[in-house]
């Protein structure tokens, strides 16, 4: 969120953009969908298992009741870039 106050800020308040926000997949149209599994081998990351550690890093990532620790985990997310 910092990033993109940062851009519409340097960006005329986003005037002339339209912008979208994306909470999941159900956010997506039908065409947006579309396009983004059409191309699943790019958004593709391939995983290892090698430990418990691994285990919890996907229960984070799914589970309905870990939704803090999730947005903690995406908060520190930086666009390699």
């Amino acid at each position: 969120m910092t990033e993109y106050e940062t851009w519409k800020e340097e960006n005329n308040n986003g005037q002339g953009w339209k912008i979208k926000y994306y909470k999941g997949l159900g956010t997506s149209s039908a065409q947006e969908a579309k396009e983004y599994f059409s191309e699943l081998q790019r958004h593709k990351i391939d995983f290892t298992w090698e430990g418990d550690e691994d285990g919890d890093a996907i229960d984070m990532a799914f589970s309905k009741k870990r939704v803090e620790d999730r947005k903690t985990w995406i908060s520190k997310f930086e666009v390699p870039f």
